[in-house]
């Protein structure tokens, strides 16, 4: 018993600190273009917390080799923070992850 209620601990402080990307999507309107005729998409991210009620949301986009492609930050409204991300337009059908803090 003594060793497990460190890890439950552990867990518990775990989920009470941390956030969940509730909801990812690529946004359907017009498809822009960056500089020199680069097409661009943009990336919608929801990430919900139950920390504090403004917290700064730091949010990271990732290619599948881990390559960092871009990045925002957004003030939480209400627990909930919505962040866009331009990408371009090659990695819209790509398997990318986005973590945030």
């Amino acid at each position: 018993m003594k060793k497990i209620a460190p890890l439950v601990f552990c867990f518990l402080i775990g989920n009470v600190f941390s956030g969940d990307i509730t909801e990812q999507y690529w946004f359907d309107g017009e498809v822009g273009r960056m500089g020199n005729e680069i097409r661009f998409s943009t990336l919608m991210v929801t990430y919900e917390q139950k920390v504090e009620l403004n917290k700064k949301i730091n949010c990271t986009v990732f290619d599948n080799k881990g390559k960092t492609l871009a990045g925002a930050s957004r003030i939480s409204n209400g627990y909930i923070a919505r962040l866009s991300f331009k990408l371009k337009d090659k990695y819209r059908y790509q398997d990318l992850e986005v973590k945030c803090d």
